[in-house]
């Protein structure tokens, strides 16, 4: 019989102050900035010289957010179960699960929306 929660908005802020939540957030967002500013650089970088691969480019760009996005919130997790390890309490598994399809969606909707506007400015 396992006797953790499920995943809770309310039991998260039980759990944790909002100080330890924004600094968890903030932790995996480092961790989350600094790769995908590299990789946009470099992209922006690449792009031009293989203009005709730019679809590709961009696949390729998106395959490695999403890799950073679950390097970024596996680390946000981390840091929760650094400050108070309430593993028998709460299924930490299950939070990793939602934020990654949260931000994943969110980064599959940007680039839908950049490869359409690339796409009506004949990029493509």
């Amino acid at each position: 019989m396992n006797n953790k929660t499920p995943f809770s908005l309310k039991e998260l802020k039980v759990l944790y102050s909002n100080k330890e939540l924004l600094k968890s957030v903030l932790t995996g967002g480092i961790f989350f900035f600094f790769p995908a500013a590299f990789l946009g650089g470099l992209t922006i970088n690449i792009a031009p010289l293989y203009y005709y691969r730019f679809i590709y480019i961009m696949i390729i760009l998106y395959l490695l957010l999403l890799v950073v996005n679950y390097f970024s919130s596996h680390i946000m997790v981390i840091t929760l179960k650094n400050y108070h390890n309430y593993a028998k309490e709460f299924n930490y598994n299950h939070l990793l699960l939602i934020i990654i399809i949260i931000s994943s969606i969110i980064i599959s909707f940007l680039f839908v929306g950049g490869m359409t506007y690339a796409y009506f400015q004949g990029m493509l």
